[in-house]
C-alpha cells in the first residue's frame, strides 16, 4: 500500500543499531524537543497503540532482529552523540489500520502543528510551573519587572512571587513566555 506521508525504513549508511525493515518510522523526538513535539509524540503513540496487533511470523523481515509475537506498534530509543537520544514511533507495514492512522496524523500536522490542544496546554503549564518553581523569589521579582502583568490583589502578586504558578499564570499577561 502507498501512503502520502509514510516512508518505509531504510538503514542509514553509517548506522550501527537495530534495523526496522518492513516498518514505517512515524514520528521522533529528542532530549531537546520542545513541548509541542513531546505532545504530538504522545498523541501519535497513544493513537497507534489503540490499533496495535501481534506481529506474525510471516510478516517478519529476515534482516530484522524483531520476532513474531511482538507488537506492530512500538517506540524505540537510541543514543545520539549530538542530542543525547532519539525516540521514534514505528508501525509495521502489516498493520494497515495503524499505517492509515499514522499517515492521516502526519497529514493533519501539515495543516496545523498541534494534534491535541488540551495535552499541549497541560504540558506547557507543567513546563512553566517547573521553570517558575525553580526560580528564587528575587528572580521572579526581576522577571515581573521586565514583563507585563496585572494583579487583582497584592495577595495574588505575593503568591506569584513566592512561587505559586497558578497565581503567576493569572497575573502575567503572557504566561507562556516563562517557558521560552
Amino acid at each position: 500500500m502507498t501512503y502520502t506521508h509514510l516512508k518505509l525504513y531504510e538503514r542509514p549508511q553509517y548506522y550501527i543499531g537495530d534495523t526496522w525493515y518492513g516498518w514505517y518510522p512515524v514520528y521522533s523526538r529528542t532530549r531537546d524537543s520542545g513541548v509541542l513535539d513531546r505532545a504530538n509524540y504522545q498523541v501519535i503513540l497513544m493513537g497507534l497503540r489503540e490499533l496495535d496487533s501481534e506481529l506474525v511470523e510471516s510478516e517478519v523481515d529476515s534482516r530484522n532482529e524483531d520476532s513474531a509475537g511482538d507488537s506492530t506498534v512500538t517506540d524505540t530509543r537510541c543514543s545520539h552523540f549530538l542530542c543525547g537520544w532519539v525516540e521514534t514511533v514505528y508501525v509495521h507495514s502489516s498493520n494497515v489500520r495503524a499505517c492509515e492512522l499514522a499517515d492521516k496524523m502526519l497529514s493533519d500536522l501539515q495543516d496545523y502543528p498541534v494534534l491535541d490542544e488540551d495535552l499541549l496546554c497541560e504540558l506547557e503549564s507543567e513546563a512553566c510551573n517547573d521553570i517558575w518553581s525553580s526560580l528564587d523569589a528575587s528572580d521572579r521579582i526581576e522577571y515581573l519587572r521586565h514583563h507585563p502583568y496585572t494583579a487583582d490583589s497584592l495577595g495574588e502578586l505575593l503568591r506569584a512571587v513566592r512561587g505559586n504558578w497558578s497565581d503567576a499564570s493569572i497575573v502575567l499577561d503572557n504566561p507562556s513566555e516563562v517557558c521560552e
